[in-house]
């Protein structure tokens, strides 16, 4: 009978959100960075690429959502 490679009552430790960016910044501020780096880039798609705000701010919530990790 092949043995388990941990005991019974041990758990696995849990790893925290980290926001799902690619520096993996740890819990909360890999989610604020998120959050800032999607307002500039709407503020970049709006000002310099003259993108319609509709469009841009649906680009950057698709964006900024999978980056933290939704699904």
């Amino acid at each position: 009978m092949p043995r388990s490679p941990l005991p019974k009552n041990e758990v696995l430790p849990v790893q925290p959100h980290t926001g799902g960016l690619l520096l993996q910044l740890p819990g909360t501020a890999g989610l604020l960075t998120v959050a800032a780096l999607g307002i500039a880039l709407l503020l970049v798609l709006i000002i310099k690429v003259r993108l319609q705000p509709f469009v841009a701010l649906l680009a950057v919530s698709l964006t900024s959502g999978s980056r933290n990790g939704t699904p």
